[in-house]
């Protein structure tokens, strides 16, 4: 019997032991467990955080570039697959933005090349078959003061001697003082004369002139003198003024239209010329058929005298005629006396 208490103490103090054995065994393998978890999450964590933002960045840059925004930029400092998908679609991005700015600037190069040629044909519709030459320059002034969003301007006629003279305005009054008459070399409009090409001033001081409307007046920004040259003479001049400023189309669209009406001033000035040596050669002709005429009605007078001073000697040929016979005839029927010696 005490042999078998002793067995069985034996193997309960055995069972005990395997048990406290087995709980330490569940306990260690329950904590590495849960680091080994632990640690998994914090490395699923990192690397969700490293694949998952650089792929939210580009999400969200197709995103904007679907809006139309293509100013975008996706920083990106990794060399495997997403960086490498971050910096294709940078790239893609990029040749897009440059693709549409180019677009964008071929349409506003065409927009700008149809304003320019839209002003040339409006404004020779404008002045088509003008050939007076005050008419002319008051249709070319209104058109471009108005195509160009000019206030006011002013048209120079210039001579053979280079002077200037106002033919036509546009929203201008004349003031004390001013010169309608400009010699080469006298003023800025002298001097555009002289240079052959156009002058141009910004930012006008106080005072320089303001322009008057029913609502008030205001100051101009900008001023522009040009000269229409044709065959290296200047043949008219241009003087506009601005509220904005000329910027490179304007400016382009002057240097445009300059020959086409350097042609059109040179031609109403030759019609005018022409019209005029015309009226002169007119009255001329109509002097010289008064004079040709008071010459006839002289002859006509002369040969009149000279027919009656005729008349009048042929009667006093017959009177003396007549009175020769008469006297003559007396005589010869009288009796000679008979002398018989």
């Amino acid at each position: 019997y005490n042999r078998n208490q002793y067995l069985t103490l034996a193997l309960v103090e055995d069972y005990q032991t395997i048990v406290a054995d087995s709980l330490a065994i569940r306990n260690r393998s329950i904590t590495v467990a849960v680091a080994i978890l632990f640690v998994s999450l914090i490395i699923v964590y990192f690397f969700s955080r490293f694949f998952t933002r650089p792929l939210s960045h580009i999400t969200h840059a197709a995103n904007r570039a679907a809006e139309g925004n293509y100013d975008i930029a996706i920083r990106n400092t990794s060399k495997d697959e997403v960086g490498q998908l971050a910096n294709a679609f940078t790239n893609m991005i990029g040749q897009i933005s440059e693709r549409n700015e180019a677009i964008r600037n071929s349409k506003r190069a065409g927009e700008m090349q149809s304003w320019l040629m839209q002003g040339q044909a409006e404004l020779a519709e404008a002045i088509r078959g003008e050939l007076a030459v005050n008419s002319l320059a008051n249709k070319a002034l209104v058109f471009l003061a108005q195509y160009t969003e000019c206030p006011i301007g002013v048209f120079y006629l210039v001579d053979d001697k280079n002077q200037a003279q106002v033919i036509a305005s546009f929203g201008y009054f004349s003031r004390d003082g001013d010169q309608f008459r400009i010699n080469e070399g006298g003023n800025i409009v002298g001097q555009a004369i002289t240079e052959k090409k156009n002058i141009v001033f910004h930012n006008l001081p106080d005072g320089y002139f303001d322009i008057h409307t029913g609502l008030g007046n205001h100051k101009p920004k900008s001023l522009i003198i040009i000269p229409i040259v044709a065959n290296q003479k200047v043949v008219s001049i241009i003087e506009l003024a601005s509220f904005t400023g000329f910027d490179q189309l304007k400016l382009d669209l002057f240097s445009l239209i300059s020959q086409y009406l350097a042609t059109a001033i040179k031609a109403a000035t030759n019609h005018q010329q022409m019209v005029n040596q015309q009226e002169q050669l007119e009255r001329t002709n109509h002097a010289l058929a008064e004079k040709t005429e008071a010459l006839n009605q002289q002859k006509n007078e002369v040969e009149t005298k000279a027919h009656e001073l005729s008349l009048a000697n042929q009667y006093k040929s017959d009177f003396l005629a007549t009175m020769s016979h008469e006297i003559r005839t007396p005589m010869n029927g009288r009796p000679v006396p008979y002398n018989n010696h």
